[in-house]
């Protein structure tokens, strides 16, 4: 429910109503395709073939540029949180994030 409401930027219960209203009207049957199925198994292949460690952050196709990179900045920010703590200095480098179509 929280992913639906991030991409149609309203909140959860608001996304919950609406898939009960449809369903109960017999307007949908919802089926949801997780990606994060597909991007485990693209993670592993990468880590098999190349030994990297991955974070891959799925992104819509109809995304723009800035928006992918805006959620590649979010998942990083997210991430550090785990590494760095009160009184860490992090140095920053300029790099580029890549995508696949």
């Amino acid at each position: 429910m929280d992913a639906i409401g991030d991409e149609l930027m309203v909140s959860r219960s608001s996304v919950s109503r609406l898939l009960q209203m449809v369903r109960d009207r017999s307007i949908i049957m919802v089926k949801i395709h997780s990606p994060e199925d597909a991007t485990r198994r693209m993670i592993i292949e990468i880590k098999k073939r190349h030994g990297l460690n991955t974070h891959l952050i799925p992104v819509p196709e109809s995304a723009s540029p800035i928006e992918r990179l805006n959620r590649v900045a979010l998942t990083a920010a997210r991430m550090l949180t785990n590494f760095f703590f009160a009184g860490m200095t992090m140095d920053v480098a300029q790099g580029s994030a890549a995508s696949g179509y």
